[in-house]
C-alpha cells in the first residue's frame, strides 16, 4: 500500500472509529449471511446452518479484533486508550497520583544525574590530542598512599625518565584578581615549564609563557581563561600586555586561552611557578600534582617501572621519613585504575601561597 494511502487509512481509523467499526460489523455479518446460505443449500436446517457458519468463521468478535489489530493506526489507538485509562485512574485517586508522579520524578532525576556523572568521568573523551597518553604521576609514601609530589623530585623525574615525552607540575587554589571591572575571587594555578605544550593547547589571543619567564629573575606573567577575559575585562583585546593584580602582586597578562581549556577544573588564571618561588621547596614538601605524556609505543607498566626506579633511588639518595619511597602512575582518562591502597589525596586540595609565603615581590 502506498505511503499516502496508509496515512489516510490511519487517519480514518483513528478519528472516524465508529464509522470504521460500523463498516467492519456490516462486512462480518454479510459474510456470515453468505456462509449460512451455503449451508442451507447444502441441506442443513437454517438454525444449524447459522451455527455451522459461526464455527467456520471462528467467532465474529474474534475476527473483528484481528482485523482491528492489522489495520493502520492500531498502535497509536492502543496508546491513546491506555493513556485515557491511566488518566481516569489517576483522577479517581489523587493521593496515589501524587506519589506516582513524585516517584517517577525522583527516579528519572536520579538516573539522569547518574548518567551525567558516568558520562563525564568514564565516557566523554578528553578534549586533548592523544589523551590516552596522558597520565597522573604520584609519589607513594611510607603508608603506601599516593600523595602530591615535591618539586625537586619532579625535576629529577623529568630529567631522568625514559618513558615520557613531556612532564609538568602544577598547584592551585583561590586568589583575588583586580584590574578588571570588579575585583573577584578566582581559581588560579601555578604551572611549571611545558605545562601547556603537554596538552597541545594554544592561546586564542597573545602567547604562552616564554622560556625566560620560567626563571627566578623574570617579572611575573599570566594567562587567563576566556570566561574571565569576557566577564571581567569585557573581551577587550587590549588586555594583552596589561598589568593586573593577583593578591596585590602586579602581573602582566600575555595570553587568553580557548574556552575549552580550564585545566585543572575551573581554573581562570595561570602563572609560572617561578612567579611565586625563587627557590624551589625541599624534597619533603609535597605540594604539586604532576602530569605527563607517554612517548609513543610506551605502555603504562613500562613507565610505572621507570618512574618507580627513580623514586626508589631518590629515597636512598635523600633519606628521610618524609621522602617518598616509591612512585605510581595512573591514566588521566579515569581514576578507576589507581594503585592499591592509593587515595586521590594528591588530586584534591592545595594551599595557595599568600603574600607572606612569597619568596620575592616584583616591583
Amino acid at each position: 500500500m502506498p505511503f499516502l494511502r496508509r496515512i489516510l487509512h490511519g487517519w480514518r481509523n483513528l478519528f472516524h472509529k465508529r464509522a470504521v467499526d460500523a463498516d467492519l460489523d456490516t462486512e462480518v455479518h454479510a459474510y456470515l449471511d453468505l456462509l449460512t446460505e451455503e449451508k442451507i443449500r447444502a441441506g442443513h436446517p437454517p438454525e444449524e446452518a447459522r451455527r455451522l457458519a459461526y464455527l467456520e468463521l471462528g467467532g465474529a468478535e474474534q475476527v473483528k479484533q484481528q482485523t482491528r489489530e492489522a489495520r493502520s493506526g492500531f498502535l497509536l489507538e492502543t496508546i491513546f486508550s491506555d493513556l485515557r485509562f491511566g488518566l481516569r485512574l489517576f483522577a479517581r485517586n489523587p493521593g496515589f497520583t501524587a506519589v506516582a508522579i513524585i516517584t517517577l520524578a525522583l527516579g528519572i532525576g536520579a538516573t539522569t544525574a547518574l548518567f551525567s556523572v558516568v558520562y563525564a568521568v568514564l565516557l566523554r573523551p578528553l578534549p586533548y590530542p592523544h589523551a590516552n597518553q596522558l597520565a597522573w604521576i604520584a609519589e607513594i609514601n611510607d603508608e603506601d598512599y599516593a600523595s602530591r609530589v615535591s618539586y625537586p623530585n619532579f625535576e629529577d623525574w623529568r630529567a631522568d625518565n625514559h618513558s615520557f615525552s613531556a612532564m609538568a607540575a602544577y598547584s592551585g587554589g583561590e586568589t583575588s584578581v583586580s584590574g578588571g571591572s570588579l575585583p573577584q575571587r578566582v581559581q588560579a594555578t601555578i604551572v611549571s615549564r611545558g605545562f601547556f605544550g603537554l596538552f597541545g593547547v594554544q592561546p586564542t589571543l597573545g602567547r604562552l609563557f616564554l622560556s625566560e619567564e620560567h626563571t627566578a629573575k623574570a617579572a611575573p606573567t599570566a594567562l587567563i581563561a576566556d570566561a574571565l577575559w569576557r566577564s571581567s575585562f569585557g573581551a577587550n583585546r587590549g588586555i594583552i600586555g596589561r598589568t593586573i593584580r593577583m593578591d596585590g602582586l602586579p602581573i602582566t597578562v600575555v595570553g587568553i586561552l580557548p574556552p575549552s581549556f580550564t585545566f585543572p577544573e575551573h581554573t581562570q588564571l595561570w602563572v609560572t611557578v617561578e612567579a611565586f618561588h625563587a627557590e624551589m621547596e625541599t624534597r619533603t614538601a609535597h605540594n604539586y600534582r604532576v602530569i605527563g605524556r607517554l612517548k609513543p609505543h610506551v605502555g603504562f607498566d613500562e613507565a610505572r617501572s621507570d618512574i618507580s626506579s627513580i623514586a626508589r633511588r631518590l629515597k636512598k639518595q635523600y633519606p628521610s621519613v618524609y621522602q617518598a619511597k616509591d612512585a605510581q602512575i595512573m591514566s588521566l582518562i579515569g581514576l578507576s585504575g589507581r594503585p592499591s591502597k592509593a587515595s586521590t589525596a594528591h588530586l584534591t586540595g592545595s594551599r595557595w601561597p599568600g603574600a607572606a609565603d612569597r619568596v620575592r615581590q616584583h616591583r
